[in-house]
């Protein structure tokens, strides 16, 4: 088994990396695939694994194919990689905020690495510090593979000619499908559940779409 690398990345803290990481890992499972979560987001959030424990008792078919670790250093993050390569069909990595030195390991070994934000001032000025350590990765790493992710994009016109001015000024790649403001997203969390596998259709439907975008970006 190849196991897939991906992982979300911001040094702002805040941007739906891990409602992301959760949601990924609920529409893999769901499709059949087995999923570990490196929860690096710690040591006082850790959601994406407080998530996993709550998946495994939902009672959702694909429950057991989710298994999360913690880990909080580098090395700690390096020797999990090393133990479970080739046991799962993919490892997300839930990165933590201003921790640049483990981030850039994160990045390194990723198939591909999502950089969500919003289209507000904080997140678009955070952006500047996370492309310079993108750039520095690179160096060491030329085919480094990597998309921003627009999160809790607000379904009005402004929202979306900033969203278009600021894809156009950082010319990086990007999902195609941005991820609204939808209440789902966060509430899916909180019950052990996923946005994919959820009643409500819209929610459901574009993170389906971003799912399948972001698996497209590493096959």
């Amino acid at each position: 088994m190849m196991t897939k690398i991906i992982s979300a990345t911001q040094l702002k803290g805040g941007t739906g990396k891990s409602t992301i990481t959760a949601n990924l890992a609920g529409y893999l499972a769901m499709t059949g695939k087995t999923v570990l979560i490196i929860d690096a987001d710690g040591p006082t959030q850790y959601t994406a694994y407080s998530w996993t424990a709550l998946f495994s008792q939902s009672g959702l078919k694909e429950a057991d194919k989710v298994t999360a670790v913690k880990v909080l250093t580098t090395d700690e993050l390096i020797a999990v990689l090393q133990e479970n390569d080739g046991k799962f069909d993919f490892i997300l990595i839930d990165s933590p905020p201003r921790m640049a030195e483990i981030m850039r390991a994160i990045i390194f070994v990723s198939d591909l690495s999502l950089i969500p934000f919003n289209v507000t001032g904080p997140d678009i000025w955070a952006l500047d510090d996370m492309i310079e350590l993108l750039n520095e990765v690179k160096e060491a790493k030329p085919d480094t593979n990597l998309k921003l992710v627009i999160n809790g994009l607000k379904d009005k016109a402004n929202a979306w000619q900033t969203r278009s001015l600021v894809l156009k000024t950082f010319d990086l790649p990007y999902i195609q499908t941005s991820l609204y403001e939808y209440d789902t997203y966060q509430a899916v969390i909180g019950k052990g559940l996923h946005a994919a596998g959820y009643r409500i259709h819209k929610p459901k439907e574009q993170f389906t779409q971003f799912a399948k975008e972001v698996l497209a970006a590493i096959n």
